[in-house]
């Protein structure tokens, strides 16, 4: 994500930037079974602050919360909103992925003490 400008307004700090978006994704292709494409897109954000103005001193720091995808053909892309958080019961997130590779058709992982747990 890329700021370009920023602007106080009478109703909050006006935002304009980039989100430069990668994508990974397979094919029907058996000679480029995996492709890529980057995409730019430009947003618009309206920052509401009552009671800022051109002295007000302030540093943005640009991120995504949350991003979700879903295939044109139908599907979803199963990912984590973000990082997990510490203190995450490892039983939540053993949930997590069991859910998601049912959903998938996968078969169930198989749970001992240490097991690495992914789709």
């Amino acid at each position: 994500m890329k700021i370009d400008e920023t602007e106080v307004k009478e109703d909050g700090l006006h935002v304009e930037g980039v989100l430069e978006v990668s994508l990974l994704y397979l094919t029907a292709d058996d000679s480029q079974p995996i492709q890529s494409s980057v995409e730019v897109i430009p947003f618009h954000y309206l920052i509401e602050a009552p009671g800022i103005n051109e002295k007000t001193i302030c540093q943005l720091v640009p991120g995504l919360e949350q991003m979700s995808a879903v295939m044109m053909g139908g599907g979803t892309v199963f990912a984590l909103d973000h990082r997990i958080p510490n203190g995450v019961p490892i039983e939540n997130y053993r949930y997590y992925v069991q859910l998601g590779r049912e959903m998938l058709g996968l078969e169930p992982a198989q749970l001992s003490e240490h097991v690495r747990m992914a789709f």
